[in-house]
Order: structure tokens, then sequence, then C-alpha cells
């Protein structure tokens, strides 16, 4: 994830310190402005829907990309005016939640201020922040108390944020945090690296009266005594005054049995100069500490585990402002309760009772029609006074209602969408299964048929050899021979047929140059065993521009059976039976036309004869498959195939072939 190029957003300016923004529907508008010591003033109305999020904040980082590229680098401070937005989507907070984390995270953007949110902007700010410590950002009444902050986290070049405090190497420094200003002091010596890199411990001192104490590693005896003995030092240093432990052990390893025992020894024995210790430990450190502190609680009378270092600081810091600043507030309400009589705090108590009790249930009734179903629709909750105690959870309930209802019309329309590809899955599917279906019925009627052809010769055959063994004359054996001879070379074209048939459907183009008129001959000459193929006359016409490179093997199958079907159908009444062929031959096709004067084809059977097994006269003698050789041939080499015919007056076929020879020039 990167900031983005100011290439990606049109018309940057070049010396751009203002943009404003106003989505393509009216309903959102931001503006940000550069001011001093690298403040950002932020401020946005409207409702925030994904669209406008993607583009307000491509203005925002186009913005800051042009300042780097003018001299002002990161990070900014962000001065925050959003009181006037009126809510957002899921879509567009997750955006904003990733940006934020990565514009944080990477330091692009410092300590900020939100300005007077209302209780939408604060609620998430809160949930954010808790999700991710790094996001820096605090609330503010007025823009005189995010201005005042702001300048002064902006214009100390010793600003470092507390969760990164360990990166700092300075010896001692400032930094601020909450707008306080903390000093610290890290001296070398306080410091432990083991030597096997096994374990790391940071140790510093916060305003002189809260020790900073990480620890990365896996713990062993010699660190927690060198840990004790410099938190002795420290109480010494300040006159032996009792300190507060921030201890972080959440990227620590669980220490064995041994050491487990000696931490728990050493914890006693530094108890004296702690007066609160805030622990942030991953889930088995933590569980460890539940364990101990419930055998021991009189050593672990006053820690508390928190989630991470702000946490902790934040309780740091109430606790010593409580001290060395007048309880006004709870001196005044003690004041007043203390001016009740035992009735009236009586009555008191019953109203916070009754409220408390009214609130839980009108949360626990919330949270329990809270569903996953489809006809869920939020219900949400009063919003409280921002000083109630359950301002926050309520907030957080009718955010989660709002969250919840946008997944479900998600899942919704993501079940819609399926139900769609489910639907359209199934015509694909029930279509293909007619198919199927179709092509099994052929497939029978093809297994059929192919059956019958060859049990008829054979049959026939079976019946000649039979006459053969009772005849005694020459002659009728060798009529008889002659018919066996005929009909096993009817078997035998069937067969190659099929054969052409099946290595035409499986077999790729092979590409070669044809010699079509020397092919034409050949094929004749092969005919001459027809009858009547003496009285026929041939004439061959071709008229060629370019060499012709197509499939040879094929385009032979498919003359031999054109110009044998010619033959065998010629009118034994004409004197003048003809078979002419002519083709015309361009860089980019060859046309062959084919055509006869012999028995024709009527007109009912034309658009069945190139259906396998089909014959269009009961005169024919063939196998029923060569016209349907002949389409299926044309169809694999991406041809065209026609056909006009007339009963008794002869039929012609219009063959149109692609000449691969561009094809082969360009290879």
């Amino acid at each position: 994830m990167e900031l983005l190029t100011t290439k990606e957003i049109e018309k940057p300016p070049v010396a751009c310190r203002r943009i404003t923004f106003v989505s393509e529907n009216g309903q959102f508008t931001a503006s940000y402005q550069l001011e001093a010591n690298s403040i950002i003033k932020l401020k946005s109305a409207g409702y925030l829907d994904l669209e406008s999020t993607k583009e307000s904040q491509d203005h925002f980082e186009m913005l800051m990309t042009q300042l780097e590229i003018q001299g002002i680098p990161p990070p900014y401070y962000l001065h925050i005016s959003m009181q006037d937005v009126n809510g957002a989507d899921k879509k567009s907070r997750d955006y904003v939640k990733t940006r934020l984390d990565f514009l944080f995270e990477e330091g692009i953007i410092g300590p900020s201020a939100v300005v007077s949110p209302n209780l939408f902007i604060r609620t998430i700010g809160i949930v954010y922040q808790k999700l991710n410590p790094k996001l820096n950002y605090r609330f503010f009444k007025t823009s005189i108390e995010a201005e005042q902050y702001l300048l002064k986290v902006s214009g100390n070049e010793n600003i470092s944020s507390l969760a990164e405090f360990s990166l700092n190497d300075d010896e001692n420094g400032v930094f601020y945090y909450q707008s306080h200003a903390v000093n610290y002091l890290k001296k070398p010596e306080w410091q432990y690296h083991a030597k096997d890199g096994s374990v790391d411990v940071t140790i510093a001192l916060l305003n002189n009266h809260c020790v900073l104490m990480q620890c990365i590693g896996k713990s062993n005896i010699h660190q927690i005594t060198e840990n004790a003995k410099v938190s002795f030092e420290i109480s010494k240093a300040m006159n032996n005054k009792r300190l507060t432990l921030i201890l972080d052990i959440s990227k620590m390893q669980m220490p064995n049995m041994k050491v487990k025992r000696y931490a728990a020894e050493i914890t006693e024995q530094t108890n004296k100069i702690w007066e609160y210790r805030y622990i942030i430990a991953p889930t088995g450190l933590k569980t460890m500490y539940q364990i101990f502190k419930l055998f021991n609680p009189k050593s672990l009378a006053n820690s508390k585990p928190v989630d991470n270092i702000q946490e902790a600081f934040n309780h740091c810091l109430q606790k010593y402002q409580t001290r060395t600043q007048p309880e006004k507030q709870v001196i005044s309400e003690r004041s007043a309760l203390n001016h009740l009589s035992k009735k009236e705090l009586i009555e008191k108590i019953r109203k916070m009772e009754a409220d408390q009790y009214r609130k839980n249930n009108q949360i626990f009734k919330t949270l329990s029609r809270i569903t996953w179903d489809s006809s869920f629709e939020p219900e949400y909750i009063k919003t409280v006074d921002e000083s109630d105690a359950y301002f926050d959870l309520i907030n957080c309930i009718n955010i989660l209602q709002d969250d919840i209802y946008n997944m479900v019309n998600e899942l919704k329309e993501f079940n819609r969408n399926l139900e769609r590809q489910v639907a359209q899955r199934t015509q694909q599917l029930n279509q293909q299964n007619e198919e199927l279906v179709k092509l099994n019925h052929e497939l029978d009627n093809f297994v059929y048929s192919v059956s019958h052809d060859l049990k008829a010769p054979l049959a026939s055959i079976l019946g000649l050899l039979n006459l053969l063994n009772k005849e005694t004359d020459s002659d009728k054996k060798a009529e008889y021979f002659d018919l066996i001879r005929k009909t096993l070379s009817r078997l035998n074209g069937f067969i190659f047929d099929i054969l052409h048939l099946s290595r035409n459907s499986r077999s790729a183009i092979e590409k070669n140059e044809i010699n079509l008129e020397h092919m034409v001959e050949e094929v004749i000459e092969e005919l001459d065993f027809i009858e009547r193929s003496d009285l026929i006359k041939t004439e061959i016409q071709i008229n060629s521009s370019a060499v012709f490179i197509n499939d040879q093997k094929r385009i032979s199958i498919l003359l031999k059976n054109l110009l044998s079907n010619a033959f065998k159908y010629s009118l034994s009444s004409h004197r003048d039976s003809y078979v002419n062929v002519e083709a015309e031959i361009d860089a980019i096709e060859c046309k062959i036309i084919i055509s006869d004067n012999g028995m024709g084809i009527a007109e009912e059977h034309l658009n069945k004869v190139f259906d396998i097994f089909y014959r269009a006269t009961s005169k024919s003698s063939g196998s029923g498959i060569g016209l349907h050789l002949v389409k299926e041939v044309v169809d694999k080499l991406n041809g065209k195939i026609s056909l006009e015919s007339q009963l008794d007056k002869g039929t012609t076929f219009t063959i149109v072939l692609p000449n691969y020879s561009w094809d082969n020039q360009k290879n």
C-alpha cells in the first residue's frame, strides 16, 4: 500500500496548498488546507459512501504528495472538523480505517486532533483506536484547544510517540502525549541485552514518577535479577519514592517453571518500590498473571492488566493529575450528597438503579433481536449524554446493528447472484444433457445402421457360398464368384468410409501444397471400374492465381465421394452423360464446382442428403455415409458446401475451401 502519485489524480495543482472536493451526487463535501507547522485543516460535511470516500481520500493524499514535492515533508498533523458529517456506510468506514492504519503506521500522519465530533464520529474513532493503538488522535471541544495541541506537537523537533518510545536512542528528551509534555530518562546502564540475543529490555523513567519497562524475547533468571537491580536503583535515585511500573511483556515468550518461580519471588521483593503496576501481556502470560494473583493477592494488590502502553500511561496520568490537582468536582459531588437526607439519598439511588435497569433491559432486548436472518432490521437505541457511562456502549451497539444489516444485505445480494449463476449453470447442464440424449440416440442409430450394413453383405456372401457348394456348372460358379467380389468390394468401401469418418473427427488438419488438377485426374482414373464410366464425358477446368495449400488427404476423400456418386448415378438413357469439374483458386480460397447431368435428387430429399445413412433413392448401392463424410470434411476444413439438383436433370455441388497459402507465407 502506498500514497497515490500525482499522476493518478487529474489536474494536480503545482503549488497546491488547498483542495476542495464535492461528490458527484452533492451529498458530501471536504476541504483540505495547509496551515503552519505542517498542520492540515480538514473540514467535511454530509454522508459518506464508498465512492465519495475513495475520491476524497485520493484528493487528500494528492495534497500530501504535492506538499512533499514542494519541500514540506511528513509527518502532517491533522486538524479535523467533522461535526457536520451525518454518517458513513460500512464499506466506506472499512476503507478509511485501512488508509488511516497505513498513514499513521508509516509516519505520514502524526498526532492529530478531532474537534467536537458528533456521537457517530466519536464512537467510530474510539473503536478504531482500540483496534490499532498507533492511531494517534485526540478529541477536543474547541478549535483553539486543538490548535494549541497541534502547534505544540508539530513545533518540537524531539517529538516522538509513546508507542514508538523504544525506537528513540536519545538518553533523555521529551515527547508529547495527549497535549502533555513527558520528560524521559534512559541511561545506557539500565538497558539489558542478552549476549545470545534471547532477550532485550529497555527501561526509562517518565516524568520522575513512572518506569516504562519493555521486554522482548524469553526471560531468564539473570535478566530478571538485573531488571530488579535497576528498579531499586531508580527508586533510590528518586529518594525511595514509590513509583508506577508499566511492564510491557507483550512480545515475551512463556518462561519455564524455574524462571516463573524466581519471577514470583522478585515480584514480592519489589512490591515496596511499586505503588501501581500496569502489565501488558500476551494471552498465555496474562493467564499466568491471573493465576499468580489468585494465589498471591497481596503481591499484586495494586496491579492491573491493560491492553497497551497508551492505556497504561492514561491511567498513570490520571492518578498523578488527581494527586496534583484539587478534586473540585469530586468534592462538590460529595458535598451535595452530604446535604441530602436519608430519604433523598434512597430516592436518588432508586432512580439510578431504575435508570440502569431500564438501560440494561433495552440493551439486552436490542442485542437479543440482532440476527443474521434476512428479515433483520435495525432498532436503534436512543443515544444518551456523552457523560453517561452507557454512551460508548449504546453507540457501539447501534453501529453493530448497522454493520450487521449491511452485511446481511450483502449476503442476500450474494445469494441472489449465486442463485442466478446456479440457474444459468442448470440451464447449461440441461442443454448439455439434451445434447447427450440426442448424441446417444444418434449413436444407437449409427450402431444399428452399421451392424445392418455389415450384416447384409455378409449374409449375401454366405448365401452365394452355399450356392457355390451345390453348383457344378463352371460358368455359374464364375458368376457367383464375381458377385462375391462385388459384395466384398462394397463392404470394403463401407468400412473405409467408417474409418475416414472417424479419422476426420479426430485428426488435425495437415497443410500441404496441392495440385488440384492432377488430383482430380487421379480420382477419375480410379473410377474406371464403375459401370458405364467409359461412356461418361469428363471435363476439368482449373484456374489458379496462387498456390493451393490445404489438407491433401481430406480433399482427396471429398473428391472421391462426389465424383464416384456422379459416375454411379448417371442416366443410362443419356448418350451424352458428362461430369464437369471446375475450380477457381486465389490467395484466399479455392472454389470447386462438380456438376453432372445424371439421375439428380428429388427436392424433398435435398435437406437430408448430408445426414448419415440417408439414401435419397432406392436405387442407391452406397453406404449412406459418403455425403455425410463430405459435409464433415468440409466443416473440418472451415469451408462451405451447397447443393443444387433436379430429378432426372442432374446435380451440382459447390465447395468453397480456405487457401492457407497466406498463412504459410506469414509463417
